[in-house]
């Protein structure tokens, strides 16, 4: 087979595995390895001087592929007349790849959102008070400022047991839907680390963390910091 899409074109070995995955409208749950393994290896075979340094990474993740390929050809363990149920060797996978997508869009958002950014300035003659009128005034948050409290509540998960893949099966408009009742429910306000204490999972922290750039870039919500790197508020716009 014959691709025009070479692999300089893909910004890693998870951007070539998406690219596949979405070319064939595969089930990100329910992926057919021997399929996805047999068409990345022909991607691998059409890259012209290939230069090891540079194809390390792919090479891996082909190696990973074929390896959860052998696992599955492998015969279930029998127990007491019964097949026991063992884990999907392709939940890592499907985990990092749910990940990696995630980020892409996350940081494609982030782009989106330092670009509206720079086209606002501040005037000298602007009451802060008037934007949030209650005790000491609230400063704007910037983008750096949501990335870094993101960073620090992706961090403390880092160490939070994982729950089978299955059972975490997430869309970012449920989580939207989720914050707009938040929201209802908290009085149009909501602080930044109360969005993530229902969840202490990875995939589900930046799910709900993309949730809110949506809403920040649809201009639903606004974000504000009163001191650096204190918490922020997250408020619904009209309040």
């Amino acid at each position: 087979m014959s691709y025009q899409v070479r692999l300089q074109n893909f910004q890693g070995p998870f951007d070539l595995l998406c690219h596949l995955i979405e070319k064939e409208k595969i089930d990100i749950y329910d992926i057919p390895i021997a399929q996805i393994t047999r068409e990345y290896l022909e991607y691998l075979h059409s890259w012209e001087d290939m230069d090891i340094d540079e194809a390390s990474e792919f090479l891996l993740l082909a190696c990973k592929l074929i390896e959860i390929k052998a696992k599955l050809l492998l015969p279930q363990k029998q127990e007491t007349g019964l097949v026991e149920e063992a884990a999907d060797p392709r939940e890592e996978l499907v985990e990092r790849l749910l990940e990696y997508k995630l980020f892409r869009r996350l940081s494609t958002l982030l782009e989106e959102l330092a670009c509206q950014q720079e086209k606002f300035f501040t005037r000298a003659g602007d009451d802060p008070a008037l934007w949030f009128p209650e005790g000491r005034p609230l400063e704007a948050v910037t983008i750096t400022d949501l990335a870094e409290a993101f960073r620090a509540v992706l961090k403390q998960a880092d160490a939070a047991p994982t729950l089978p893949l299955r059972e975490r099966k997430i869309s970012i408009e449920e989580k939207i839907q989720e914050l707009h009742r938040a929201l209802e429910g908290a009085g149009a306000r909501l602080w930044f680390k109360d969005l993530f204490t229902k969840t202490s999972h990875r995939l589900d922290i930046i799910v709900t963390f993309l949730a809110l750039l949506e809403l920040i870039h649809r201009g639903e919500v606004k974000a504000y910091q009163q001191d650096p790197f204190g918490d922020i508020l997250i408020l619904r716009c009209g309040e």
